[in-house]
């Protein structure tokens, strides 16, 4: 979680954002089959988490491009992602 915090507002790679949509998926299917109350809470907050970590850092994956346009790219990306 740390390490994801010192990479704020930096494009992650394509196998990275696939990564965290694999978590992602994982977490849906362990919501859907069955939990404790105590387990749900977790996987609801990682979800979140995982949700905010595309929303900031995957609506394009880095490619090369400078870091001027991906900012602006993020931001835009994120705020269509959230709403």
């Amino acid at each position: 979680m740390f390490a994801t915090l010192t990479q704020a507002g930096t494009a992650y790679s394509q196998s990275q954002c696939d990564s965290i949509k694999k978590q992602r998926e994982a977490i849906r299917s362990q919501l859907r089959s069955g939990y404790s109350t105590k387990e749900g809470e977790h996987l609801t907050a990682r979800d979140k988490a995982l949700f905010t970590l595309l929303a900031n850092h995957c609506s394009k994956p880095k490619k090369g491009s400078s870091v001027s346009s991906i900012a602006s790219t993020r931001t835009s990306n994120s705020n269509w992602l959230l709403n």
